[in-house]
């Protein structure tokens, strides 16, 4: 049977409520002026510059962590040196993750301490309000208010682009969609031109989730986990002790469970001179480990099981997808992932922070 769009449009918007119910059914909506104030220190205007040190080219940033923004990689391009910049404040970027498919690329910014903005987890709908903030033709912290105007999907259904008619012009690359609640839904990435008015696209914020798995993935895919470096007598550079926690929230899933606040553990990695990460985490009522193999740029994908001592068929899977990072030697690790039951009825979503002890 043959499907018309406009029945299409309909199903997407039945499962949507069926799902999620009348958007937004609890949340507190905000107003422009108090979205402005509460987003403003966390969108950066990026800046590239040739090996010259002559500027290329300008576009927006969201601050998604600690020192980390998120941006189109399409800003970066040909670039040799980036700049982030937000008001008087300034600070020397790298490229740490990448998604030239999706025009996705991640900044490591040190020295950046604005606040991280909250992503949105619930569905977005056409028609919903949405706000823009970003640096249109240089011009910093620029606000525009708009529609959720359509909804793109590929043919496998999933979400590509969020349509809007919040102005954004060159120059607003790389900057934040969000809703009425201040949660970033999209980063706004392209302008139709031409006789057209008000389409405007975004990649959607499930895009940004995706990103350091994509990378971790497509990097595995081109080369082999790190060798020892002749330089440092068959020691790698990363090899030694790691320590810190492993910071998990509260339970999601169906199943009820006796504790379901989030929690804290400590962690210990051991790197190894062949380039593989090992973390063990436990205590006298569980145990877990998990390995990966560290690639060239640093990132690292460790997949592992945990068994409940006391209990011999509670097991879980765990999966952590992070990187080294710091000046010179890496000096910490940071990562993100999830733990949960085999059958999926309880998860938790993670961080990892680690620093080296030796």
């Amino acid at each position: 049977m043959r499907v018309t769009g406009r029945r299409l449009a309909l199903r997407r918007l039945a499962a949507v409520v069926l799902t999620f119910g009348a958007w937004p059914a609890s949340a507190e909506s905000l107003s422009a002026a108090q979205i402005y104030a509460r987003l403003e220190p966390s969108i950066w205007v990026v800046r590239t510059f040739d090996k010259d040190q002559l500027p290329l080219g300008q576009g927006s940033a969201v601050v998604i962590g600690p020192e980390t923004l998120i941006t189109n990689c399409h800003v970066l391009r040909k670039g040799k040196r980036v700049e982030v910049t937000h008001a008087k404040a300034l600070s020397v970027a790298t490229l740490e993750l990448w998604d030239t498919a999706r025009d996705l690329c991640q900044l490591r910014a040190p020295g950046v301490s604005a606040p991280a903005v909250p992503l949105a987890s619930d569905a977005v709908v056409v028609g919903q309000t949405v706000y823009a903030l970003g640096a249109p033709a240089g011009l910093e912290l620029t606000l525009s208010a708009g529609l959720v105007s359509g909804l793109r999907h590929d043919d496998a259904e999933r979400l590509t682009a969020i349509q809007t008619s919040a102005a954004i012009s060159p120059g607003s690359s790389g900057g934040g969609l969000f809703d009425e609640q201040g949660r970033l839904i999209g980063i706004t990435t392209a302008f139709v031109g031409g006789n057209t008015q008000n389409l405007n696209l975004a990649l959607p914020v499930s895009m940004v989730h995706e990103l350091p798995e994509r990378h971790a993935s497509a990097q595995a895919a081109k080369g082999a986990p790190l060798k020892p470096a002749a330089a440092s007598s068959g020691t790698h550079a990363l090899a030694g002790q790691w320590s810190g926690e492993f910071r998990c929230g509260a339970y999601l899933g169906t199943a009820s469970v006796p504790n379901p606040n989030p929690w804290n553990v400590t962690a210990m990695m051991t790197v190894r001179d062949d380039g593989k990460a090992v973390i063990v985490r436990g205590d006298s009522t569980y145990s877990e480990s998990l390995a990966g193999d560290i690639q060239p740029d640093r990132s690292a994908s460790l997949k592992g099981r945990g068994a409940m001592k006391s209990r011999p068929g509670g097991s879980w899977s765990t999966e952590v997808v992070g990187r080294f990072v710091g000046a010179g030697n890496a000096d910490r690790f940071e990562g993100h992932g999830q733990i949960g039951s085999a059958t999926g009825e309880i998860s938790r979503r993670c961080t990892v922070l680690l620093t080296k002890n030796t």
